[in-house]
């Protein structure tokens, strides 16, 4: 049964174990970057290994963001597929997964089979130890507007389902503006749960 409310409690309290959470708010509300840091934060990142698939920002400010938010709270492992990095000026690399750091770069954000390929890399290297996968994935809106619905929801179809069976800590997330409610609703369904600002100032949740 779902739920739809606005709560004050932690996200990661009222998300309770759920795998897949779509954050659905703009990429310039500053709560994008709240809800960001509280959702990689929900268990304890020494404990963690995380892996980031971006396409807004880079590698270094992601870590630059975490460390202004998060401070000394440093993840046991930390692994980028840096979707687009050559477009936004940045430098190919490809990273070894085994390394406590690494970043790997896909060029054109159409490249799903690129993208997947070091998602399984990346999850099988990191399969050995007892840390818990926490993922993030910013954002959706490069993959929506780069490939058409139906390929989008099978990729993200399937790498849902991979994320949840690994127990994994995954959030997406999507700003919502540009896009009919038929898009949305479609990526909607996808997801365990959707968390988006609500007008109060708090977060609304829906969990499935």
């Amino acid at each position: 049964m779902s739920t739809a409310e606005p709560v004050s409690s932690s996200l990661s309290t009222r998300l309770g174990d759920v795998s897949n959470v779509l954050l659905l708010v703009g990429h310039d509300d500053e709560r994008a970057e709240e809800g960001c840091m509280e959702l990689l934060s929900s268990t304890p990142l020494s404990n963690a290994n995380v892996l980031c698939v971006t396409a807004v920002s880079s590698p270094d400010e992601r870590v630059a963001a975490w460390d202004a938010h998060l401070g000394d709270d440093r993840p046991a492992k930390v692994g980028f597929i840096d979707v687009g990095a050559t477009t936004r000026g940045g430098s190919p690399g490809i990273g070894d997964p085994t390394d406590p750091f690494s970043v790997h770069t896909i060029e054109h954000p159409a490249d799903l089979i690129g993208i997947e390929i070091n998602r399984s890399r990346y999850q099988s290297a990191w399969a050995g130890d007892d840390n818990q996968l926490v993922v993030c994935v910013d954002s959706l809106n490069s993959l929506l507007d780069n490939v058409s619905l139906e390929r989008a929801f099978r990729f993200l179809n399937a790498l849902t389902g991979r994320f949840r069976a690994a127990d994994a800590i995954a959030h997406y997330h999507l700003d919502p503006s540009g896009y009919d409610e038929r898009t949305l609703n479609t990526i909607k369904g996808l997801f365990d749960a959707v968390v988006e600002p609500h007008e109060d100032g708090e977060w609304r949740t829906r969990v499935r």
